[in-house]
């Protein structure tokens, strides 16, 4: 009876390996994850090349893993399983209290900051504008309460502070902005990026710093737009348990015209794209994503011109800063490399702003052109 039974099991993984198999095999090929929000390997190509130096064989072994049958479902099992045997992390990322998802943040090597930091101040030393300087620390410094027993991330606030103290520019308080509302919904729980609450209260930090009035509330229009984003740390984790989260616009796009760069030749953009709602990254519901260049016209300010360099932290920023300024330049060195200086004077621009997410400055290979 036991060698009966052990034999049925045997049977049944087999025939399970099997059907699994084939199953990967006959199945209509994807080549993109919604739930990991990423692009697919392709079938390798055989080469003679390829399998002499092995990347064939490795290519098809990752081919091979990204397109087993039920993907999204096993991936969703093994993260369960995982937090089930008591992992607190998955791929960089803790699970937090209270369903925050945090990353788990790098600390910059002292010289390399400073060498960045520098850039910053060549910038001002070739341009008589005032520049103001911010970084905007991740969920993990600001909600650090909520990381598990023992987890390891950087001290944000220190490095913050480094930076802020070899920059001979005026800085933005940004870490104390949030930190004074960290009981709030300032970043969202499944992805990397503040929430528009986030970025208001940042806002007002920025125009404190450059001497402006901060924004009223008479000046908003608080609506929720989305009830169902789950962002890039749920992609990295599988975390199905959580709860989606909400996605809010404060300001109207109404008066605000758009110009966008995509392929540095100028077309129409919005404010807002609503028809992203129905799509994974709901985030890109801001200006559409990533653009090299994206220029705000607005009625609803006194005449101003602001350029600020930035990265996605800045999508949700914007918005607020129509609000303040006639123009608003949103420039992305990771995307185009002119000159800031030049395009300041061509623009007639009054003030520049340097604004990245922690990991972005300290990673980022672009971040050299700020002093060109």
């Amino acid at each position: 009876m036991k060698k009966t039974y052990s034999v049925l099991i045997v049977c049944i993984f087999v025939l399970f390996l099997a059907a699994v198999s084939v199953g990967s095999l006959v199945a209509p090929e994807r080549t993109f994850s919604q739930m990991e929000n990423r692009v697919l390997k392709t079938a390798p190509k055989l080469t003679e090349q390829a399998v002499m130096d092995g990347s064939y064989m490795n290519d098809a072994e990752t081919y091979l893993s990204d397109h087993i049958l039920l993907r999204d479902f096993w991936f969703c099992v093994n993260a369960g399983l995982n937090r089930t045997l008591g992992r607190t992390d998955a791929n960089g990322v803790y699970f937090g209290r209270d369903g925050a998802l945090l990353e788990r943040e790098a600390t910059p090597d002292p010289a390399d900051l400073l060498k960045r930091v520098g850039y910053v101040n060549t910038l001002s030393e070739k341009t008589d504008l005032p520049i103001y300087f911010g970084l905007i620390p991740s969920a993990s410094t600001v909600w650090r309460d909520r990381l598990p027993a023992n987890a390891e991330t950087a001290r944000e606030d220190e490095v913050i502070a480094q930076a802020y103290d070899a920059c001979k520019v005026k800085t933005i308080d940004v870490l104390g902005a949030l930190n004074d509302h960290r009981d709030e919904p300032i970043y969202f729980r499944t992805d990397h990026h503040w929430t528009p609450l986030g970025a208001r209260y940042a806002a007002d930090a920025l125009l404190t710093a450059m001497d402006l009035e901060p924004l009223d509330e008479s000046e908003l229009d608080r609506e929720t737009v989305s009830e169902s984003f789950y962002g890039t740390l749920y992609s990295k984790t599988g975390a199905f348990w959580l709860k989606p989260d909400a996605v809010e616009r404060f300001v109207t796009d109404e008066g605000v015209s758009v110009t966008q760069y995509s392929t540095m030749k100028p077309e129409p953009g919005q404010l807002y794209h609503p028809e992203l709602l129905a799509q994974k990254n709901q985030y890109n519901y801001f200006l559409g994503g990533n653009k090299p260049i994206v220029i705000l016209n607005s009625e609803n300010a006194p005449a101003g011109k602001v350029l600020v360099v930035r990265d996605s932290y800045c999508d949700v920023l914007a918005p607020f800063l129509t609000r303040r300024f006639s123009e608003v330049h949103l420039f992305d060195m990771r995307y185009n490399s002119l000159s800031l200086v030049s395009y300041a004077a061509e623009h007639d621009i009054d003030a520049i702003v340097i604004l990245y997410g922690y990991s972005t400055f300290i990673n980022d290979t672009s971040v050299f052109r700020i002093g060109k």
